[in-house]
């Protein structure tokens, strides 16, 4: 069985924000130990905990705070009225919507996969000596078009 103590109650970054900063304030240390026992650049927790923080609390910046301070984040459900009927309005997610095998990135993946073995196939068709012609007429071709795209000069 888990225990624990709720030590805030956060429903914005800035209650999240006060109530790290109330946590420190408690175990009475200062910005500057916990940058160093966090790991934070020098002076980086001031600007994350002062009343109007400079930075925001981020992906590298808030495990090494809350680890440094002792605390961890819990997602509760909220049975409030007002969250229930929030919950009520929410339209529900089609299912068959969202698993369809139907996708566009499984079909582009399909088709590249297909397109890589034909690939193969035709090069293993080939002999080196038409694969170099057909090289080589690409080559003249590429050429060709970056030639008429350079712009003229006008002398």
């Amino acid at each position: 069985m888990m225990s624990f103590d709720v030590l805030a109650d956060i429903s914005t970054p800035m209650d999240l924000s006060a109530a790290l900063r109330r946590r420190a304030e408690q175990l009475a240390v200062t910005r500057e130990v916990l940058d160093e026992v966090s790991g934070l650049p020098s002076g980086y927790s001031a600007k994350l905990l002062s009343a109007v923080p400079s930075r925001a609390l981020g992906a590298t910046s808030l495990p090494l705070m809350l680890g440094a301070l002792g605390v961890k984040l819990l997602l509760v459900e909220d049975h409030s009225p007002a969250a229930e009927a929030l919950m009520q309005r929410m339209p529900k997610r089609n299912r068959c919507w969202v698993r369809s095998s139907n996708h566009w990135r499984e079909r582009k993946k399909a088709a590249t996969a297909a397109a890589v073995e034909l690939n193969r196939r035709r090069r293993a068709a080939l002999t080196p000596e038409r694969r170099r012609a057909i090289a080589t007429k690409a080559s003249r071709a590429a050429a060709a078009l970056r030639s008429r795209r350079r712009p003229r000069s006008s002398e």
